[in-house]
């Protein structure tokens, strides 16, 4: 499937809430709770407006295909050179095999806007799905602790 990548705006925030308090999308994150509203509107305002951080959204190239496919996050660490990456699928195109392409070009776009030359991915170790998405796109596993692993991809 073709796909074009956009950054994230205001009005994709309550798309992004709903695909973030979905119960699979809950049950692969680290604080499984459902987040509230209010919170997430904040967090995701502050979110756009960082200089150290870009949501990026992946969308059908033909419109007539249906709703945007996912969501990167990706936010600078300690190390300048790093990001962080944080994926999430629109639930309704899960299974469907885009999460590794999905993930090779929110790295090149975001890589575009922040510059970094490398991106870790935390998941949960039980996250199969999310686990083989990460290989596929070229990623390593770097380190495990405590039921998280860390997957990493260096870029020239």
């Amino acid at each position: 499937m073709e796909f074009e990548i956009r950054r994230a705006e205001p009005k994709d925030c309550a798309m992004l809430w709903r695909w973030r308090n979905d119960p699979v999308t809950r049950r692969a994150q680290r604080l499984e709770d459902p987040i509230p509203w209010d919170a997430y509107e904040s967090w995701y305002a502050r979110a756009l407006a960082s200089p150290e951080r870009v949501i990026l959204i992946a969308s059908p190239a033909d419109p007539s295909a249906g709703e945007d496919l996912g969501v990167a996050q990706f936010t600078l660490g300690r190390v300048p050179e790093m990001a962080e990456i944080g994926l999430n699928l629109n639930p309704a195109w899960r299974g469907r095999g885009l999460a590794a392409p999905l993930i090779e070009r929110f790295c090149a776009e975001g890589r575009r806007h922040l510059g970094f030359g490398a991106v870790i991915a935390h998941v949960k170790a039980e996250n199969l799905p999310s686990r083989r998405a990460f290989i596929r796109a070229g990623f390593a596993l770097d380190d495990a602790e405590g039921g998280i692993l860390r997957f990493r991809r260096d870029f020239p």
